[in-house]
C-alpha cells in the first residue's frame, strides 16, 4: 500500500502510522497467512532529497506497482493545510520546451535553462530531461540555480500560455501521486483507496503557522516577513476538491478528523493522533480483511494456474522470429510420434520463450496445459508439479480422474498422472507444454513421463543443454530438437519491439529509440553469440541511454557472464558496494526468495549498509527511528531500497509461496553470476547464517487477537539455512524438535480443492517438505559428526 501525504505537517500521523498501525496491520495479515507492508518513501526524506528527480519517477512508478499488486487497500493519502513542494519536471515535451525556450529573454536565464534540460532524442517524442544534480553538474550548482530555473520557466509558460507546462511545475508532487493512485472514473473496488484529511481548528493565517501552511517571503516596511502563499492556498482547494470528486465516483467520501492547534507550542497538539489511528486502523483492517477473504476463495490450484498463465504471457512479450523451431514443434504434433519432443539449448537461448509463443498458437486450435518449472515454489517440486498437472488433466472436456486426486506420494502420483493421459479421448488433441525439466529441485528424476503418449496426448519439454535433465530425456527416448543461436536478422527485430514498449508511462513516454551508433553497439554485441538473454540485458542497458549518452565501441560485453559482471559494476557505482551485495547475495541465498519487508529487515540489520548509507548519501534520512518501543530501532529509508528496485526490477520475478509475494532472480544465470561474485568461500555460509538468524528469532505462530496462523516462512526458510550455514548443532535442534516437526507437517502445502459435489477438501503434503528437510541434512551433515 502506498502512503501519500505532504511531510513537515503531518509528521506526527505518519510517524503514528509506522508505530501504531503499520504493526498492526502487519500482526493482522500474518496471523491470516499474509503479509503487509506499507510503501512510505518520503518518510524522514528531507525535501532536498526528494527534489532530486528519480525521486519523482520512482514515486510515481511505486503507486502503479502498489495498483497492480494489490486490488486494495493499495492507497493511502493523507491531506492537511499544505499543498506541499512543487517539484520541476522529469521531462518535458520537446515541442513545448522550444516554444516556452523561445519567451526566456534573459541570456543568463536561458544559459542556466539550457544547462539544467537537455534534448533526448531517444524519447519517442522527443523529450528534455532534466538533468540530476547527484550527476555532472553537481549537488552545488543545483543549490545555486534551481529557484532561477523555476523562475524562468513559470515566467516563460505564461507568457506563451501554455497551461500543460504551467500544471507540471505547479503540481505538487502529492498531488501527483494521488492522480496516480486515484483513478479519474474512480476507485475500482470499495476501500482500495483510502483519504483522511486534517481539520486544523486554530490554525494561523499568518507566518506563525510554520510548517503547517505554505508561506511564501513578502517585503514590508519593516523588512521581510513570512506570509500564507495564495496561490498554494487557491491549488490546495483545488486539489482537495478533486479529490473529493474522483472518490464521489467511486461511492467513497473523503474522512475529516480533527485537531486543535496549541499557539503556545506553534504546532498542533497531539491528542488527536491515538483515536485518528484507531480510525485509520479500522477502516483498512476492514479492507485487508475483504481482500483475503476473496484471495481464499481461490484454490492452490487454481492459483498456481493463473501464475504460469502470467507467466507465460511476461515471457513471450515482444516475441519474434524461430520460425525453424515452430515448424518443428507444429510438424511433431502432427506426426503421430508418441515420444515426447524435447527442445535443447544453451542458457539463455529463448527456450522458454519459444514454448510460451508455442502454446499460445497451439491453443487456439487445441487444449493446451502449459507449465514453467521453477516460476513457482510448487513447480520446482518434483511431487507438488506433478500433482498440480494430474489436477488439471481433468479439465479436458467430459473427463474427470478421481484417482489423481487422493494420490500425494510420487510413485501414486506418477501412476495417476500416467492414467489421467491414458484416459484422455484419442482425438482430444491435448499438447502438454512443459519447460525447463532440469530447473526441479534435487536430482532429475523423468520416471514419471510415459515412454509412448497415448494418441490423445503430445509433449512439448525444453531442457538446458548438458544437463542432467537432458540426459534422462535421452534416456526416456525422446525426439530431441536443438534451440541455436537468434539469427541477427530476428535480434534487430526483437530490439525494436523492446524499444516500442519501452517507455515511462507514468513520465508521458510511449517508447525508446537509439541513435545509429548506439543501436550498432547493442546488436554487433549480441551477434558474438545470438543469445537472447543478452539481448534482453543490453537492452536493459540501453533503453537507459539518452541520445546525449555517449557510448564508445566495445562498451557492452559481449557474452552473458560478461554483460551481467557490467551490471554489477553499474548497480555498485550507483546505490554503493555494501547495499548492493548485501541485497543481491541474501536475494541468491533464499530458498524460495524474499519478500520485500524482510528484505528491509535484513538490509536494515546490515552494518556495513548502515555504515555506507551516510557516506555516500549525506542527504538521506537518519538511520535510526523509534518503533514504539524505547529501544531506537534501525530502518533502512524506504526510497533506497525503492531507487535499487527500479533498477533491479527488469531482472526480478515475483513469485507466491504459501501466501506470501517474494522476489527472485529472473533468470538462473542471474543467480548463478551473484552467487560466484558475492557468495564464494565463507561469504556463502555467513549469508545463510544471516538468513537462518533471522528466521529464528521469530516466533513459531503468528497471532492476532483471537487470529492465529503458522509461520511458514520460518517454518520453510529456517531448516534450509542451518544445514547450508553448517550450523549442525542447531539444525540437529530444529529437526527433533517435535512442536516444530508438527507445526510443519500441519500447515505447510495445505492444498484445497472443490471436489465435484462443491465440498471443499482439503490435503496435507507439509510431510513432504519435512522429509526434504531431512534429504538436505543428510546430504551435508559432515561424515565427523554423529
Amino acid at each position: 500500500m502506498f502512503v501519500s501525504s505532504t511531510f513537515g505537517d503531518l509528521e506526527d500521523e505518519r510517524t503514528a502510522l509506522h508505530e501504531r498501525v503499520f504493526p498492526r496491520l502487519r500482526a493482522l495479515c500474518a496471523s491470516r497467512g499474509g503479509e503487509f507492508h506499507a510503501i512510505d518513501l518520503r518518510w524522514g526524506v528531507s525535501d532536498d532529497a526528494a527534489a532530486d528527480r528519480r525521486i519523482t519517477e520512482i514515486c510515481l512508478s511505486e503507486v502503479d506497482r502498489c495498483r497492480r499488486t494489490t486490488e486494495r487497500p493499495n492507497f493511502l493519502l493523507v491531506l492537511g493545510d499544505r499543498y506541499g513542494t512543487t517539484m520541476m519536471p522529469p521531462i518535458i515535451d520537446a515541442e513545448i520546451f522550444r516554444a516556452v525556450r523561445e519567451e526566456i529573454t534573459d541570456d543568463t536565464a536561458r544559459r542556466v535553462v539550457d544547462r539544467w534540460y537537455w534534448e533526448d532524442r531517444n524519447s519517442v517524442p522527443p523529450v528534455f530531461v532534466l538533468q540530476s544534480k547527484r550527476g555532472p553538474l553537481g549537488g552545488q550548482a543545483w543549490d545555486s540555480d534551481k529557484d532561477l530555473l523555476r523562475s524562468t520557466l513559470l515566467q516563460a509558460a505564461e507568457n506563451c500560455k501554455d497551461s500543460s507546462l504551467l500544471q507540471l511545475l505547479r503540481t505538487s508532487l502529492t498531488e501527483q501521486e494521488a492522480a496516480r493512485g486515484i483513478p479519474a472514473a474512480g476507485p475500482e473496488l470499495p476501500d482500495a483507496v483510502h483519504v483522511f484529511r486534517r481539520v486544523l481548528d486554530g490554525l494561523p493565517h499568518d507566518g506563525s503557522a510554520g510548517r503547517y501552511r505554505d508561506l511564501i517571503d513578502v517585503e514590508s516596511t519593516g523588512g521581510t516577513e513570512k506570509r500564507v502563499d495564495p496561490r498554494a492556498v487557491a491549488s490546495l482547494q483545488r486539489f482537495h476538491d478533486g479529490v473529493a470528486e474522483r472518490l464521489r465516483l467511486g461511492g467513497q467520501t473523503v474522512t475529516e478528523y480533527r485537531a486543535t492547534w496549541d499557539p503556545s507550542w506553534g504546532r498542533p497538539r497531539k491528542d488527536h493522533v491515538e483515536p485518528w489511528c484507531d480510525r485509520v486502523y479500522t477502516a483498512l483492517a476492514a479492507a485487508i480483511d475483504a481482500e483475503l477473504r476473496a484471495a481464499s476463495q481461490l484454490d492452490s490450484h487454481q492459483s498456481e494456474e493463473l501464475a504460469h498463465r502470467a507467466f507465460g504471457s511476461e515471457r513471450r512479450t515482444g516475441f519474434t522470429g524461430r520460425g525453424r523451431e515452430l515448424d518443428a514443434i507444429t510438424a511433431h504434433i502432427r506426426s503421430g510420434v508418441t515420444r515426447p519432443l524435447v527442445l535443447v539449448g544453451e542458457p539463455g537461448i529463448g527456450k522458454t520463450a519459444l514454448l510460451s509463443e508455442a502454446a499460445h498458437r497451439i491453443a487456439d486450435t487445441r487444449p493446451v496445459i502449459a507449465r514453467f518449472i521453477g516460476a513457482t515454489p510448487r513447480s520446482a517440486d518434483l511431487r507438488t508439479f506433478v500433482g498440480d498437472l494430474c489436477r488439471a488433466l481433468p479439465a479436458v472436456e467430459g473427463h474427470s480422474h478421481a484417482d489423481q486426486r487422493s494420490a500425494t506420494d510420487m510413485s501414486a502420483l506418477a501412476a495417476a498422472f500416467r492414467e489421467g493421459l491414458a484416459a484422455v479421448p484419442p482425438d482430444a488433441g491435448l499438447v502438454l507444454v512443459l519447460d525447463a525439466l532440469d530447473q526441479f529441485t534435487g536430482t532429475p528424476d523423468l520416471s514419471w513421463l510415459p515412454t509412448d503418449l497415448p494418441p490423445g496426448v503430445h509433449m512439448v519439454l525444453s531442457a538446458q543443454r548438458g544437463s542432467a535433465a537432458e540426459r534422462a530425456a535421452v534416456d526416456l527416448g525422446a525426439v530431441m530438437e536443438p534451440v541455436g543461436a537468434l539469427p541477427s536478422a530476428e535480434g534487430d527485430e526483437l530490439l525494436s519491439r523492446w524499444l516500442d514498449g519501452a517507455g515511462r508511462p507514468w513520465l508521458g513516454e510511449a517508447r525508446r529509440t537509439l541513435t545509429p551508433q548506439q543501436r550498432s553497439e547493442v546488436l554487433e554485441s549480441f551477434a558474438s553469440h545470438g543469445n537472447p538473454l543478452h539481448l534482453r540485458m543490453a537492452f536493459e542497458e540501453a533503453r537507459c541511454w539518452a541520445s546525449y549518452t555517449h557510448v564508445p565501441q566495445g562498451t557492452l560485453a559481449t557474452d552473458v557472464p560478461g554483460i551481467l559482471q557490467q551490471l554489477l559494476d553499474r548497480l555498485e557505482a550507483e546505490h554503493g558496494p555494501a547495499l548492493v551485495r548485501e541485497a543481491l547475495a541474501l536475494l541468491a541465498a533464499s530458498r524460495y526468495g524474499l519478500s520485500e519487508s524482510e528484505l528491509l529487515d535484513l538490509l536494515s540489520a546490515s552494518t556495513e549498509v548502515t555504515i555506507e548509507v551516510p557516506r555516500r548519501m549525506p542527504y538521506s534520512p537518519p538511520l535510526e527511528v523509534r518503533g514504539g518501543g524505547a529501544t531506537p530501532v534501525k530502518r533502512l529509508p524506504p526510497i533506497l531500497w525503492a531507487r535499487l528496485h527500479a533498477d533491479l526490477e527488469p531482472y526480478l520475478n515475483e513469485r507466491t509461496s504459501e501466501g506470501r509475494v517474494l522476489l527472485g532472480f529472473y533468470h538462473r544465470q542471474l543467480t548463478e553470476a551473484v552467487t560466484a561474485r558475492y557468495l564464494a568461500g565463507h561469504e556463502a555460509g555467513a549469508a545463510h547464517r544471516r538468513l537462518a538468524d533471522y528466521f529464528a528469532a521469530q516466533p513459531l505462530d503468528l497471532t492476532d487477537g483471537g487470529q492465529s496462523a503458522a509461520n511458514t516462512r520460518k517454518l520453510l526458510e529456517l531448516p534450509y539455512h542451518l544445514a547450508h550455514s553448517g550450523s549442525w548443532d542447531d539444525l540437529g535442534a530444529i529437526l527433533t524438535d517435535f512442536h516444530f516437526l508438527q507445526r510443519k507437517v500441519e500447515a505447510v502445502g495445505i492444498e484445497e480443492r472443490i471436489d465435484q459435489d462443491g465440498r471443499v477438501v482439503v490435503t496435507h503434503t507439509g510431510v513432504y517438505a519435512l522429509q526434504d528437510d531431512f534429504e538436505l541434512a543428510l546430504r551435508l551433515w559432515p561424515e565427523d559428526r554423529e
